[in-house]
């Protein structure tokens, strides 16, 4: 994978989640809270997708602190990934 798609998956993954929000708080309630869970799948992977690219292309040049907050970072991102499939 070239090296600016972790960048735009991230980016993508951010837009497709505001997108997402937007939708959910402005339509009618016409799909029911799975199917909004199931939605928000492809962004959270997007942004992890984009979060571990940059994490590993940029892992020698950072400082400790850099490395332990994206660490932190790509983490939680798995865990809200993980909960959000093992809820469908």
């Amino acid at each position: 994978m070239k090296r600016y798609m972790y960048g735009i998956s991230a980016i993508l993954g951010g837009i497709f989640w505001v997108v997402v929000k937007y939708l959910i708080n402005h339509l009618p309630p016409t799909l029911s809270y799975d199917d909004y869970n199931r939605i928000f799948t492809i962004p959270l992977i997007l942004m992890l997708v984009g979060f571990i690219g940059v994490h590993t292309l940029l892992l020698k040049p950072l400082s400790k602190v850099i490395v332990i907050s994206s660490t932190v970072t790509i983490i939680g991102l798995s865990f809200l990934l993980i909960g959000n499939i093992l809820e469908f």
